[in-house]
């Protein structure tokens, strides 16, 4: 995969808690300004803003490695062709193995930057 903090990647982030969300932006903007950070409030939300205008679309969401192919939002992200990183207790514990990029927790700002420049 390329390194997408160099081009203008767009970063979509579905994390159900808000302060851990914003952490997950604000690393993401420092570290690619040019990027677009879309944070979603739901995940039935997040798949109108896929356009294909997006560019290089990476997504950082709170959801099982099933729940990629099984959920519409886990569908519209496999169809943009995005970089999946997965986060949370079912991820953690299934994700790798299922082959996604997962951020464990505690992470740090480095941590997340290494899942997106794989």
């Amino acid at each position: 995969m390329h390194d997408t903090t160099a081009l203008n990647p767009t970063f979509l982030i579905w994390i159900t808690d808000m302060i851990v969300a914003e952490d997950v932006s604000g690393i993401l903007l420092d570290a690619c300004p040019q990027a677009r950070v879309l944070c979603a409030e739901s995940p039935e939300s997040a798949p109108p803003q896929l356009t294909p205008d997006c560019g290089p679309l990476v997504a950082i969401v709170q959801m099982a490695p099933e729940a990629v192919r099984d959920t519409p939002l886990g569908q519209a992200l496999t169809r943009a062709g995005a970089r999946i990183v997965l986060l949370g207790n079912a991820a953690e514990e299934r994700g790798q193995a299922a082959g996604f990029a997962v951020l464990e927790r505690p992470f740090r700002s480095m941590d997340l930057l290494a899942l997106i420049a794989d």
